[in-house]
C-alpha cells in the first residue's frame, strides 16, 4: 500500500498472504446401476469443502508478537431433489476447529 499512513512494505491488518478454498460435489446419476430401494438415491448430492486462511497481522505495524495463526476447516453438504425443488443441508466447520477471521474476536 502506498499511503503515508502505512509503513512501506507492511501488509495491511487482517490480510493473510494465502487464502484457499476447494469444494467437491457428487450427484448420483440417473444412469447409476442401482436397483430396488437404492434407485431412490438417483439425484442425491454429496459434497465436501476445505477452507484455509493463512496467518495474518493484527495491526499494520506487522509486529510478529501480534499475529493471528492460520485456520483450516472442513464443510460438508447433502442435497436431494423433490420434484422441481432441491433441498440441501450444509454443515460448516465439521471439525469444530477454532480460527479467527479478524483480530477483533470474529471466528
Amino acid at each position: 500500500v502506498q499511503d503515508p499512513a502505512y509503513a512501506a512494505g507492511n501488509r495491511l491488518e487482517g490480510t493473510p498472504r494465502e487464502v484457499a478454498n476447494v469444494w467437491l460435489n457428487y450427484r448420483v446419476p440417473a444412469s447409476a446401476p442401482l436397483g430396488g430401494a437404492l434407485a431412490r438415491l438417483t439425484g442425491l448430492e454429496l459434497g465436501a469443502g476445505l477452507f484455509h486462511r493463512g496467518r495474518f497481522y493484527q495491526t499494520t505495524a506487522n509486529d510478529p508478537d501480534n499475529r493471528v495463526g492460520a485456520f483450516r476447516s472442513m464443510d460438508v453438504a447433502v442435497g436431494y431433489p423433490f420434484g422441481p425443488v432441491r433441498a440441501r443441508l450444509n454443515v460448516a466447520n465439521v471439525t469444530n476447529a477454532v480460527g479467527y477471521m479478524s483480530s477483533f474476536g470474529v471466528y
